[in-house]
């Protein structure tokens, strides 16, 4: 099962006996801020309990650095917003409003200074803590119900793993808990390979012709080593809620590489690959290629330099009459066969609705099958490389532009 699928299954199984039988609607205010100087995220919830008709108040809160949730009770005051924040590692069943029963780790006060900032004094149990400073932002706010499943519909959740800018993972303060490789050159780029304590790594350049898009493509890649990590470990803490040991279970990822698969002056390259796992009887298994444009930084979506595929408005994708030329020639004993094209059990009809997969290699472009998958589909079984067609051979496929990324290696006729 996939990972982030998975793991919300799995904690709400953990944790639904919190929740009210009937449904409740939840208000969340979702801030974003630090700690002394460590990134943070949390949840302020509001609900009212219909078994009592009060309102009640709690929420959630989630360090980057070490990647664990906190849960705490709220009180308002004339005076400001008072914390109860719980101990880290606690197995509580999870709820927002019950008074804790686990350690209490912190205190907190915080008051209001307009435009939804809250700054105050964390206040930490043990006399060695000392207080420090905490500030926080609001960056979301809005109203779900909850069916018994309140970490798959909380904001927080969505703010955590979606792919899309969140202040937090932007700060470079993040990188101190990652320790980065060797500098290697490839071609006009070079770059480290970055890893943390949890074994999982990541490449950020380290120098690249267009230094703000190198600055906006590393920013993407820290979001992915941290998303990773944070799947990583939450996976790994759900295998000890359920008695296995910390440091030595498979749950997790247990099979995990990546490399840079493709580099040049304007295009950067990222393939990954391995095996998770969150529960379930079967591990999910990932194979996948992300390209970053190197003179903005961002994603690169190689359908806008090769003639792949068309999507209507209503997101239908037909492969290209090109494409369908190209493809309709990918046999075990076409000249651009790859070993894995031996597979006849895997091949892709030609005139069917099925479609290979594109990315880049130092060769060309290559054809093959890619993505991520639950354990229990055999697609994971054809995952690879298929057919590697040489940039003279492309053709058609070359669509206007691309000249700008591959120069005079485009041959389009």
């Amino acid at each position: 099962m996939g990972i982030f699928k998975a793991f919300v299954l799995g904690m709400a199984c953990l944790w639904a006996g919190s929740a009210a039988a009937a449904e409740r609607t939840i208000h969340a205010d979702i801030y974003s801020g630090k700690v002394g100087d460590r990134a943070i995220m949390v949840e302020m919830v509001t609900y009212t309990n219909p078994a009592t008709g009060r309102t009640e108040k709690g929420g959630r809160l989630y360090f980057h650095l070490n990647r664990m949730e906190r849960m705490f009770v709220r009180k308002d005051s004339r005076r400001g917003i008072s914390l109860r924040v719980e101990a880290l590692m606690c197995k509580q069943a999870f709820s927002y409003a019950q008074p804790p029963l686990c350690p209490i780790d912190a205190y907190v006060t915080l008051k209001a200074n307009g435009d939804g900032v809250l700054s105050g004094t964390w206040r930490g149990v043990l006399p060695s803590e000392g207080d420090r400073r905490i500030t926080l932002r609001q960056i979301d706010s809005r109203d779900f119900a909850d069916n018994g499943e309140l970490d798959d519909d909380s904001p927080l959740g969505h703010a955590l793993w979606r792919a899309q800018p969140v202040d937090s993972y932007d700060d470079p303060k993040l990188d101190r808990h990652v320790r980065a490789g060797a500098v290697a050159a490839d071609g006009p780029v070079s770059y480290r390979m970055m890893s943390d304590d949890s074994g999982l790594k990541a490449p950020y350049l380290a120098a690249a012709p267009d230094a703000a898009a190198m600055a906006v493509a590393n920013t993407g890649l820290r979001r992915g080593l941290i998303q990773m990590t944070v799947s990583h470990l939450e996976c790994k803490r759900a295998g000890f809620r359920y008695g296995k040991n910390l440091a030595d279970n498979d749950w997790g990822t247990p099979r995990y590489d990546v490399k840079v698969s493709y580099a040049s002056a304007t295009v950067f390259q990222v393939t990954d690959q391995g095996e998770s796992y969150c529960g379930g009887p079967h591990r999910s298994r990932f194979y996948r290629h992300r390209a970053y444009d190197l003179t903005t930084g961002k994603r690169l979506d190689l359908n806008t330099l090769f003639n792949l595929y068309a999507v209507d408005k209503a997101g239908k994708v037909t492969p290209s009459a090109a494409y369908r030329a190209l493809a309709a020639g990918f046999t075990a004993a076409s000249p651009y066969a790859l070993p894995a094209a031996a597979r006849a059990e895997c091949l892709l009809p030609s005139d069917g609705p099925a479609y290979y997969d594109a990315w880049l290699d130092d060769q060309g472009l290559v054809f093959g099958r890619h993505g991520q998958d639950d354990g229990t589909n055999p697609v994971a079984d054809c995952f690879g490389d298929y057919f590697r067609v040489p940039w003279a051979d492309l053709g058609p496929l070359w669509r206007k532009g691309a000249r700008r990324y591959f120069g005079d290696t485009v041959k389009a006729p």
